[in-house]
């Protein structure tokens, strides 16, 4: 799980889930003032909260691979697509 899929997480959960408005948060602010600010934790906080939590999801398949994953994510036009994941 790297940083840069948790910021994309956080700014998609603060976008509520508007795909543009979290693209606008990641490239316009500093991802861990606005998380501070609308999600009252800091990014160690919120990182270790997804760590601990991310096994906790429904596993998904990888259209791609047939490999299950657990993943918080987005369902768009396209299906679901995982902003963090691991190997279930």
């Amino acid at each position: 799980m790297s940083r840069w899929e948790v910021e994309e997480l956080a700014a998609t959960i603060i976008a509520k889930g508007d795909e543009e408005k979290a693209e606008k948060i990641l490239e316009d602010d500093d991802i861990e003032s606005v998380m501070f600010d609308e999600l009252e934790m800091d990014f160690d906080v919120f990182y270790d909260t997804v760590q601990m939590l991310l096994k906790y999801t429904y596993p998904v398949k990888s259209a791609l691979t047939d490999q299950h994953y657990y993943a918080f994510g987005v369902l768009n036009n396209h299906g679901f697509r995982a902003i963090v994941q691991e190997e279930a």
